[in-house]
């Protein structure tokens, strides 16, 4: 129980109980709205990408973005391997129904008639098989290696392990077109079918495939706890069995994140208040000094919560684990009042005497807080709104609660450690400024301010990456296993027609077989892959007609067959050469399902597409792919990282204009009451973020975003101290109160150090 008022009725006592009821009643209803948000649930979002704004650039490009993220984030790749076969096929079947029960899932792909491969699939690329010719056929025939075709097909028809050829394939399809056309849209090296199971061989291992599509955010916490919760009970089955799992995809991120986020904010925050709470009760031996500290903490972070859940649909894990910060500051109001309060007979006269500091100081650090508002960063937007809310919240229980709170006599007392801090104050003072001070200062300062200039960007968005070590490395094994890594650069293709679009991409196409041959990448897809133009399928209808008049009679009489099939093949050609496949029919079919990012549609009165490239990440491959694009007009090169990360620079640069822009409001601000004695104030906060940023540039290699983010918190506290040291007029309490204030943001701050996620570490 906190010790209840004994001083003497004083007429302001009665307005001061109206105002506190009043701000209890605001805690109240915020309260209730936070239960109410909380109860309707997916209020927490865990997505690093949430934290920055919708790419301020060209709109296709930022719609191909988005397509290849949604492609990436509603899937999830696991691969289950052993040596043993049969073992890995069991847990991988036993999976697979598992997932097809959840109700996140939308559809989970482990079976034959699941994939491209599939007897559907094949007929729906059957009926265009002389359109649809692959590039090594066609370069076959061009080459006039026709001969290769029909040696394949002839021991195609005499394999006895094959099947051979039904009577109707003889005449529709003699050299199995349709199915060198299929085997060439695997972009899996070595994926067989064992019965109706997917698996890759020619490995150590053999690894069934289970691809899993999400239904819904793979940042929604319960579509993490269904989904990744079925794979871990999974793996938790054959903890003592010879089975690997591998598993892939963005939930995996998101749901390691989210674990990550949750345990730091319990951390850092739970550390932050552990440790303030020894060092409040070794300074007050009290614990009523204790409850009245914790009381401003939390009803700042009460309010922020609940304030910052109203105005954004989702908060970030982040923006609670950067919140936890305001700790370290919404304690130095209680603690200037507490250490003021020790050596004053009234508490009323306490808070008339703080109450000019504690409002500018609030003001400043509000203010500090809020610039990061200003920026187009949503997550930033969020931390703005968090912390200043936070800060206003705590201000106000101090004004509003503290007086009556704090009423006994008995709070007129000094202990042993609060004497102690105040002895430790510095004995000199800076009396008057002399030439030779007013010579150092001018020269400390031009010194600092100088050496600002050798600061260095680090603006690499991959330095953010939150994901552990050892899921990095998961990733880097399920690529190699697929022979194959992500996608991080793209060809963007702009015309005026579909038509136009498809000729286009095939010109690129072309260049990028060559880069392939080279080892310059390791694939590529375009929408023309599964769709030629009009003009291209009509040229492939030529060329079979061109390998039909060279090798089909050779191939009749090889295989002892008559004559008269040659006559009914060329009718077969003749009527499927009306039969084109058009962009339309592609997409509505299902067999596009896991290609239709490629198509953008339309835009500004253009056509769009992409063609996604995978290892092409290497500088010489860079360079390569930016000059071939550079060539026309209507291609574009997109390298996802470094947009991203040109971006990050960019805001870097802007969030240093508002840092000077916040410094010189709050300057003007002081400035009106402090008139020449501001330097007093400001100037060494402005020397220590001089330092701090310096010391980052040699530590960390350059200074980006979140660094100058960080420079307004220090700012903040920084002013805050200035205001206080300034109006006490070096009062013991007041240095006793900076002291404690300094180190309870010390261990608010510092904790921060332990995080391992980039953004707050």
């Amino acid at each position: 129980m906190l010790p209840a008022a004994t001083e003497k009725v004083t007429t302001s006592q009665p307005r001061q109980k109206y105002i506190a009821v009043l701000w209890g009643v605001v805690l109240a209803i915020l309260s209730t709205l936070l239960g109410l948000r909380l109860y309707a649930g997916n209020t927490i979002d865990t997505s690093l990408m949430a934290l920055f704004p919708h790419q301020q650039q060209n709109p296709v490009i930022q719609r191909a973005e988005q397509n290849l993220a949604a492609r990436y984030s509603q899937r999830l790749l696991i691969l289950v391997g052993s040596t043993d076969d049969s073992l890995a096929r069991r847990h991988a079947i036993a999976l697979g129904q598992t997932l097809q029960n959840l109700a996140r899932v939308d559809q989970v792909s482990w079976q034959l008639g699941d994939f491209a491969e599939s007897p559907a699939s094949s007929a729906f690329f059957s009926r265009y098989r002389f359109h649809l010719l692959n590039a090594s056929t066609a370069q076959e025939i061009t080459q006039e290696n026709t001969g290769l075709i029909r040696d394949r097909a002839l021991q195609a028809l005499f394999n006895p392990i094959g099947g051979g050829y039904s009577s109707a394939l003889l005449t529709r399809d003699p050299f199995a077109i349709a199915q060198q056309n299929l085997a060439g849209k695997s972009h899996i090296p070595g994926l067989t079918f064992d019965g109706q199971m997917v698996k890759l061989a020619n490995h150590q291992k053999t690894y069934y495939l289970v691809f899993v599509t999400i239904k819904g955010d793979p940042y929604d916490l319960d579509v993490q706890h269904q989904i990744i919760g079925a794979v871990d009970q999974a793996k938790a089955s054959t903890t003592n069995a010879p089975v690997e799992w591998l598993t892939a995809g963005l939930i995996v991120h998101a749901a390691q994140g989210a674990r990550q986020a949750q345990r730091e904010m319990s951390t850092i925050g739970a550390g932050s208040l552990l440790g303030i709470a020894l060092l409040i009760l070794l300074t007050f031996r009290r614990m009523a000094a204790l409850w009245l500290t914790l009381l401003p903490i939390v009803s700042g972070c009460l309010v922020a919560t609940a304030v910052s859940m109203l105005v954004f649909q989702k908060v970030h894990l982040i923006t609670f684990a950067f919140g936890a910060t305001i700790i370290g500051v919404s304690i130095d109001y209680a603690l200037h009042y507490l250490c003021a309060r020790s050596s004053q007979a009234c508490a009323a006269e306490t808070l008339k005497r703080l109450l000019p500091s504690l409002l500018l100081g609030m003001m400043t650090s509000i203010l500090a807080y809020s610039a990061q508002a200003i920026t187009p960063f949503p997550g930033l937007k969020q931390m703005a709104l968090f912390s200043a809310t936070g800060l206003l919240a705590a201000g106000l229980t101090v004004i509003c609660w503290f007086p009556l709170l704090t009423g006994g006599q008995h709070w007129q007392s000094s202990p042993p450690a609060f004497i102690l801090i105040a002895r430790l104050r510095p004995k000199w003072r800076l009396a008057r400024i002399t030439p030779v001070t007013t010579a150092w200062l001018v020269l400390g300062c031009f010194a600092l301010g100088g050496s600002l200039f050798f600061l260095r960007g680090q603006d690499d968005i991959r330095l953010l990456q939150t994901s552990p070590k050892a899921l990095i490395e998961q990733d880097i094994k399920v690529q190699q296993v697929l022979r194959q890594s992500g996608t991080r650069s793209f060809l963007l293709v702009k015309a005026d027609t579909i038509e136009q679009l498809l000729q286009r991409e095939e010109t690129l196409s072309r260049q990028l077989f060559i880069l392939r041959q080279q080892n310059l990448i390791h694939a590529y897809d375009a929408l023309s892959l599964y769709v030629p133009s009009a003009q291209k399928q009509k040229e492939n209808v030529q060329l079979i007609h061109q390998l039909y008049a060279q090798e089909l009679d050779q191939f009749y009489s090889q295989a002892g067959l008559p004559d008269q099939l040659t006559n009914e093949a060329f009718s077969y050609l003749k009527a499927a050469e009306s039969q084109m496949l058009t962009v339309d029919e592609w997409l509505n079919s299902p067999v596009s399902a896991h290609n239709r990012h490629l198509w953008l549609g339309q835009l500004d009165d253009h056509t769009y597409s992409l063609i996604t490239l995978t290892n092409a990440d290497a500088p010489a491959t860079q360079t390569v792919l930016k000059q071939m694009a550079s060539k026309y007009a209507w291609a574009t090169f997109v390298n996802r990282v470094d947009t991203l990360s040109a971006l990050l620079g960019n805001y870097r640069k802007h969030m240093t204009l508002w840092v000077l822009i916040a410094v010189a409001v709050a300057t003007v601000i002081m400035v009106l009451r402090y008139r020449s004695a501001v330097w007093r104030i400001i100037t060494p906060s402005l020397m220590g973020s001089c330092v701090a940023l310096l010391l980052i540039n040699s530590i960390a290699g350059g200074i980006n975003l979140f660094h100058m983010m960080a420079l307004l918190l220090v700012l903040g506290v920084g002013l805050d101290m200035g205001i206080f040291l300034h109006d006490a007029s070096h009062r013991k309490e007041t240095w006793a109160a900076v002291t404690l204030s300094a180190l309870t943001s010390l261990l608010a701050f510092g904790l921060l150090a332990l995080s391992t996620t980039p953004v707050l570490h």
